[in-house]
């Protein structure tokens, strides 16, 4: 597989978004807990990737798909049904 970051085609392809101070600040986190590689990751001269998979490559749209069909699968098995009848939650503030 090979890792390419491609530039927009236009300039009207580019969009600038603005991150607030809290989200700056979740993507530290995921920096900072992220597992330690020996050699970060670099494509096109690009690093910090906030997420790997267990080989130290970036994750691509089917690791996500993939983790996303198993939740689904998860949701509507009993297995999901019986964690949480059993699971008491007793504070979700954050």
């Amino acid at each position: 597989m090979e890792y390419v970051i491609e530039d927009t085609k236009t300039t009207s392809g580019t969009r600038e978004i603005p991150m607030s101070d809290e989200v700056y600040a979740c993507f530290q986190r995921i920096l900072a807990n992220r597992k330690k590689v020996k050699k970060e990751p670099m494509i096109d001269g690009k690093c910090g990737f906030l997420y790997l998979d267990k080989n130290d490559m970036l994750m691509v749209a089917l690791h996500w798909e993939k983790y996303f069909q198993h939740i689904c699968e998860w949701h509507d098995s009993s297995q999901f049904t019986t964690f949480f009848t059993t699971f008491e939650v007793k504070d979700m503030s954050i």
